[in-house]
């Protein structure tokens, strides 16, 4: 019996065939898109820049999108993983988002 529903695609998952990190419903085919509070993670970089330029191209699409910076702003060095920023779009606009970044190779992230 389906309980629970993919966040990214809405396909009807079970408690025993669902997928994912932690507390998010996700399925096989999914199970591997970072999900924070709703938020699907479409791109990580490291330069805040180039990610409000690729929040942009999303929204000039009408796909909504944030920028979710962990880079410390005191620091001159930054720490690997700690120095992280993510473009984030609602989990269910995820397919659409990654359509628009790799139809634009100008944005050096298709892949």
């Amino acid at each position: 019996m389906a309980r629970r529903a993919c966040l990214v695609c809405g396909v009807s998952l079970c408690s025993s065939c669902r997928h994912g990190r932690r507390y998010a419903p996700l399925c096989r085919t999914h199970e591997h898109v970072r999900v924070i509070q709703g938020w699907a993670e479409v791109a990580r970089v490291c330069d805040e820049v180039r990610a409000l330029l690729l929040a942009d191209h999303l929204r000039s699409f009408d796909v909504e999108a944030m920028v979710f910076s962990q880079k410390d702003r005191w620091h001159v060095v930054t720490f690997g993983g700690l120095s992280v920023v993510r473009v984030l779009v609602p989990a269910a606009s995820y397919e659409e988002a990654l359509r628009r970044i790799r139809a634009a190779p100008q944005l050096g992230l298709a892949g």
